[in-house]
């Protein structure tokens, strides 16, 4: 009887503790202004305009030189010398500043002048080449990277090391334009005109290259005299940036400044006179024949007798 009292007890302490709490609550939300959730706002991407690269423009290559002698031809850079010696190609350019100028030279021939031997790769003889530049001065020699030259196989190897007192940088490049014949090209220049535009301007000059079948030996030139009253009209034609003229390299050829393609010119004619290396006389004087001259008489012995001078005196012209 007793417990079923406290249960009941219980349960209304519970009840009313409940009841309180709720109208706690009520009381707390009428009290309380309503609150308005309000969503964020979306971030609106910025775009970030990044720095454009100024290009770096292209070397600029002037008129095709072509070396007849060792089967290879190409295009200089402008405002580079050019000298030519038999199969040897040499670009000079100009760094006033600097006390090393860049320079690209270019040579090729049969493997034996480059002392090439059966079964050596490309790779031998680049280190051969390497060998020999490591002796004559302060260079070393970079590891080899397969290139390809006119469509050929090639290797090249980055070379460094001290000329004059300054440090310099290049690259060596070896290709075979056909079994038989090896070309192989220099280039070095200080380090900074190196990394700004050597290197870019040893490309060019390397995809302007093309080979052919050298020439066995030079065709030499007929010689025909003009007549006294001949002339020759020679037409100039019109030169034009997409068409350069052509340089054949059949002799030596040092100091020629090669400078950057000029302004289009109309085609120019010219009559030029030709005079006779020798004039002869017109007409000819006649030749008069000479009569020829008598035999001279034979002469008769005289004999002259004298007692009291001489026994016998024979006299024969001027014999006595």
């Amino acid at each position: 009887m007793q417990s079923s009292f406290y249960r009941i007890l219980s349960v209304a302490i519970t009840l009313l503790l409940v009841a309180a709490l709720g109208a706690l609550l009520i009381l707390t939300l009428r009290s309380q202004p309503a609150t308005v959730i309000v969503p964020l706002p979306t971030p609106t991407a910025t775009a970030t305009t990044m720095p454009t690269a100024t290009p770096t423009p292209a070397p600029a290559l002037v008129a095709e030189i072509v070396v007849d002698a060792a089967g290879y031809k190409f295009q200089p850079l402008a405002g580079f010398a050019v000298s030519i010696q038999e199969s040897v190609a040499k670009l000079t350019g100009t760094a006033p500043d600097l006390p090393v100028a860049p320079s690209i030279v270019m040579d090729a021939g049969p493997n034996a002048a480059f002392g090439m031997r059966a079964g050596q790769t490309l790779e031998d003889v680049l280190a051969q080449y390497a060998d020999v530049l490591v002796r004559q001065g302060d260079v070393a020699v970079g590891p080899a990277t397969a290139q390809r030259v006119a469509g050929q196989e090639a290797i090249g190897a980055p070379l460094t090391g001290e000329e004059a007192g300054q440090p310099i940088a290049g690259r060596i490049v070896v290709a075979q334009p056909d079994e038989n014949h090896l070309f192989v090209t220099v280039a070095t220049a200080p380090v900074e005109r190196w990394e700004a535009a050597t290197s870019a301007e040893l490309d060019a000059v390397l995809a302007s290259v093309q080979f052919f079948a050298p020439d066995a030996t030079p065709t030499a030139l007929a010689e025909v005299a003009p007549p006294a009253t001949a002339t020759i009209t020679a037409t100039a034609p019109a030169a034009t940036a997409t068409s350069l003229p052509t340089v054949r390299a059949t002799a030596t050829i040092t100091g020629v400044t090669i400078l950057s393609p000029t302004a289009t010119a109309p085609a120019i004619t010219t009559t030029l006179p030709v005079t006779p290396l020798i004039t002869l006389p017109t007409p000819l004087p006649a030749i008069t024949p000479v009569a020829p001259q008598p035999e001279a008489a034979a002469l008769e012995w005289q004999a002259v007798s004298d007692s009291n001078f001489m026994n016998d005196l024979v006299i024969s012209g001027n014999t006595v």
